[in-house]
């Protein structure tokens, strides 16, 4: 989480930000991922009766990619 906000945002010229957000915002987005320390960014396809899709997102492919980057041996 902290690499995606600090790091690969702010390479990637996005602005990054932590805050709750409601679900009705939630299902509105675009694109929807999740964090953490053993999968990295994960998109998510649904929520509920709500398809997102995330992982054809080009933001989120552009995460990955710089994420997957920053941490290559």
């Amino acid at each position: 989480r902290g690499e995606i906000l600090s790091g690969c945002a702010s390479r990637l010229g996005l602005p990054a930000a932590e805050r709750s957000v409601g679900l009705d915002e939630l299902l509105r987005a675009d694109a929807v991922f999740v964090t953490n320390s053993l999968r990295g960014l994960a998109p998510v396809t649904a929520i509920g009766e709500t398809a997102f899709a995330s992982a054809d997102h080009p933001v989120v492919a552009a995460l990955i990619a710089d994420l997957r980057d920053a941490f290559a041996p």
